[in-house]
């Protein structure tokens, strides 16, 4: 392979030009093979034909669509547990001299209904089709809430391992928007919570 030819122009102002913002170029010399130039003083540097730009795998785009749904949904659910008693009280400034934090993060209340609104979905796609049809499964199952696992109890189960694999990344999303989750099983203790 021949070595870069380098082409080394001097950039001089024509005094005889209309647009003296535009200087005129003149080739000085050539350094390298004068015969890899064209007329325009363009030179390849690399041929190839192989797809070196791979522009299908950087973008991502194919899969955007299906992650904008996902962010969608993570940020509807994680809002869920805002609905409590608890977290309405912090909103009011009243209520809010009184009570100085959450017994329960709001995150890891939402992600525990989420846990218990797909109960028994092995697959993703029986959970997706539950919750699109969400209205008509708690009518039919009005005590779904009861399978909200309760951190109480020493027995409660913390593997995300059982879920399908979107319903794992989906729970991941909500319960670390704010932080990372940690468990203390202190925290849980009644004891803690009326603290």
């Amino acid at each position: 392979m021949l070595p870069l030819p380098t082409l080394v122009f001097a950039a001089m102002s024509k005094a005889k030009t209309k647009t003296p913002y535009i200087p005129a170029t003149e080739l000085l010399w050539v350094v390298g093979d004068r015969r890899q130039f064209n007329e325009q003083g363009r030179v390849p540097t690399n041929r190839s034909c192989r797809n070196i730009l791979r522009a299908e795998a950087e973008h991502g785009s194919r899969h955007a669509h299906s992650i904008q749904i996902m962010a969608t949904l993570a940020a509807l659910l994680h809002d869920i547990g805002k609905a409590t008693q608890g977290f309405q009280r912090k909103l009011n400034p009243q209520q809010r001299k009184i009570q100085a934090g959450d017994p329960y993060r709001h995150e890891w209340i939402s992600l525990r209904l989420f846990q218990a609104m797909i109960h028994g979905c092995a697959t993703d796609a029986e959970w997706l089709a539950r919750l699109a049809q969400w209205r008509d499964y708690a009518q039919a199952q009005p005590d779904w809430d009861s399978r909200i696992i309760n951190d109480s109890h020493a027995k409660a189960s913390h593997d995300f391992s059982v879920a399908p694999p979107l319903a794992q990344w989906l729970m991941w999303l909500i319960v670390t928007h704010h932080r990372l989750p940690f468990y203390n099983l202190e925290y849980h203790a009644a004891s803690q919570r009326q603290k």
